[in-house]
């Protein structure tokens, strides 16, 4: 199990980092769940662990069911809103530098560009949800079920 967040700016650009794991790869911020944690526990601790800054996590807006083939093991991805950060808050981002090498905000089309198609098809469902402020969408490998 896994949980990541779609955070926007003030412009409603998306937050995505780079992980030191997957070189060239952008993700959702985010990650894998401890043994203990529920989805929101997981998310609220991968996004301090990852940002350096305390993100209120707010209602689910995804929950995505990842096939074995595609990674070797089958997975939930829990996706919250991260809801807007101010700029205040941008600026305090810190990366721990062993686990991530970057961070940015794009635009939605730039973010979709910028993930596997899988990853993209999952943020455009999820951040869809949290712009016109609608209930969780059930996915599998990123498309609506």
């Amino acid at each position: 199990m896994a949980a990541a967040a779609v955070i926007r700016d003030e412009e409603d650009r998306v937050l995505l980092v780079k992980p030191a794991y997957y070189p060239g790869r952008w993700l959702m911020p985010g990650g894998g769940a401890e043994p203990a944690d529920s989805p929101r526990q997981a998310c609220e601790r991968e996004l301090g662990e990852e940002l350096g800054i305390d993100v209120p996590v707010g209602a689910l807006l995804a929950v995505d069911w990842i096939p074995a083939h595609s990674q070797g093991f089958a997975e939930l991805i829990y996706v919250f809103d991260g809801g807007r950060l101010t700029r205040q808050q941008s600026e305090a981002i810190r990366i721990p530098e062993r686990e991530l090498t970057g961070y940015r905000f794009m635009t939605l089309p730039d973010a979709v560009a910028n993930l596997t198609p899988a990853d993209g098809r999952r943020l455009a469902a999820a951040y869809g949800c949290a712009r016109d402020n609608l209930g969780p969408v059930y996915l599998e490998h990123g498309n609506p079920r």
